[in-house]
Order: structure tokens, then sequence, then C-alpha cells
């Protein structure tokens, strides 16, 4: 199992968004939310990418899931025109 230096987590911590408990999302990690940032801190690279896999499901965007549904149906009508007029001639 690979080893990630916990100098990443903060960096990344800074750019979630105020709505996720950051404090608690250190915590999973086993770093003190209080404590300075400690270089020689290695996090197990199965829980890093755990830890970005929760603020990924959070900070996903349900707008954008719609407009890639309205998006695809539309094309889809689109070709179905494209195929019939084909057909026509």
């Amino acid at each position: 199992m690979g080893q990630i230096t916990s100098l990443f987590v903060p960096k990344v911590i800074r750019q979630v968004s105020d709505c996720l408990d950051r404090r608690e999302l250190l915590r999973d990690l086993g770093i003190d939310p209080d404590g300075a940032v400690d270089p020689s801190r290695m996090v197990s690279s199965a829980d890093f990418y755990s830890f970005l896999e929760k603020i990924a499901r959070f900070e996903f965007k349900a707008p954008w899931n719609r407009w890639n549904v309205i998006r695809t149906t539309l094309a889809v009508m689109a070709s179905l025109i494209l195929v019939v007029l084909c057909l026509r001639r």
C-alpha cells in the first residue's frame, strides 16, 4: 500500500466547500485539525483516495447532471431527425 505526504491534505481542504466539515475530514485521516502541518506525517493512499471521493460526492453539482441529460436527449432527437430525413430521399 502506498503512502502520500499529509502536505497535500491541507491544500485540498482549502478548496473544499464551506458546507463540508473540514475538521471531520481531517480527523478521518488521523490528522489533528488544530495541529501544525507535519511534512513527515504520511497518509495511506487508500485513505487519501477515500478522502477525495467523499469530497467529490459532495461537491458534484446536480445542475451539471441535469444539463447532461437535456443535452443527450436533444442530441438523440437531432440524430433521429437526420436519419428520418436521409431515409426520405
